[in-house]
């Protein structure tokens, strides 16, 4: 039996499923590794050549014992949820690592992959790196960014590493866009979090434009699937599995990156999906909550403005060195700290202040 196996739910991906099954074979191929993996393509009735390409290579592949390949289609569209879901139940070997079929690993991953793993187990959720998002950074203790970490990493769905007969499907909602979400943070809660910094990433860079995600692939609304991500974390809360905090946290990180969505949607010229995709993510039931969580974007974006400003100051005159001296502070470093330093207090004041008063939870 096959130790890992990388699933790969895919509908019409065609022009990259070639180059992940190529990049697995001869990785496999340089470090002679046999039997240790096995692929899953779980095709959601694509119209392309999807299942030509992988017929093909099974032929020339499944015979030699370098990798087992599988490919699973589908009479209708299922639609992402029930795809993700179907593949999920496909594998039989003891890990499953999760792959978009657009994300490609890159040269000596699955070599680094197989030497962590052929004489090691693991009990956490895995994430490896990829080339757009940094590894967590926890700080001692229990630091409560860990599940917006959790959340929002999970949300990419690649690189992404858990045992197979621990996966659960309890907290996924029916027709939610993130389904891996519930997956992931209910594991995560359960066993913990290892992060692999690999210096052979996961290649998650797509060209494609903001405003081509709207109802793409995956279906996406005018919300970009910003309030199913809410609703996931929103369960988790309903359910008792986090508290207040988490959830609060979880629910200001979506909104910072909704926020640049947004202002980005608008310099592009884009005024009706960006008007359209606020009003859509602002729907959201727990009103406080966003807009506690809006004002702090707001203010973050104003400290990082007046921290910019500070930066550019000359200390050629008196006036600018009394400056610099007493409201920024003379260094570079100690500017970035000081400007921290009061965002941090703000934040934790309104944070209070919002406890305080029994809004709505």
């Amino acid at each position: 039996m096959t130790k890992i196996s990388i699933t790969i739910p895919t509908y019409n991906g065609e022009k990259n499923i070639k180059k992940q099954i190529d990049r697995l074979i001869n990785d496999c191929r340089k470090a002679k590794i046999f039997n240790f993996y096995e692929i899953i393509i779980c095709d959601n009735c694509s119209n392309d050549n999807t299942k030509k390409i992988v017929t093909k290579y099974k032929r020339k592949i499944n015979t030699k014992k370098i990798v087992n390949i599988k490919f699973y289609g589908s009479k209708n569209n299922l639609g992402y949820p029930k795809n993700f879901i179907r593949a999920t139940k496909l594998s039989k070997s003891k890990y499953t690592i999760f792959l978009c079929d657009d994300n490609i690993p890159s040269r000596n991953f699955y070599i680094n992959l197989y030497n962590l793993f052929k004489n090691k187990d693991y009990n956490e959720l895995c994430f490896f790196s990829t080339n757009n998002i940094p590894n967590f950074k926890k700080k001692s203790g229990f630091d409560f960014r860990e599940l917006a970490y959790v959340m929002n990493r999970g949300a990419i769905l690649s690189g992404v590493l858990l045992q197979t007969k621990k996966i659960k499907h309890t907290y996924i909602i029916k027709n939610n866009l993130y389904p891996q979400n519930g997956v992931f943070i209910d594991y995560y809660l359960k066993y913990g979090l290892k992060n692999f910094n690999f210096k052979s990433k996961i290649d998650c860079n797509t060209i494609e434009s903001i405003k081509s995600k709207f109802k793409d692939r995956m279906d996406r609304k005018s919300d970009l699937a910003v309030l199913d991500k809410i609703n996931t974390i929103d369960i988790f809360y309903k359910k008792k599995r986090i508290n207040f905090y988490s959830l609060f946290i979880c629910i200001y990180t979506i909104y910072f990156w909704s926020y640049d969505v947004y202002i980005t949607l608008k310099k592009q010229g884009e005024k009706k999906i960006a008007n359209d995709f606020l009003k859509a993510i602002t729907s959201y039931n727990r009103k406080s909550i966003i807009l506690i969580s809006m004002f702090l974007v707001f203010l973050k974006h104003i400290f990082w403005i007046l921290k910019s400003f500070s930066n550019q100051i000359s200390v050629n005159t008196k006036i600018s060195k009394f400056i610099c001296k007493y409201i920024f502070t003379n260094s570079r470093s100690s500017n970035v700290v000081f400007w921290k330093n009061i965002y941090d207090i703000s934040w934790y004041i309104i944070f209070k202040f919002y406890l305080h008063h029994n809004f709505i939870i």
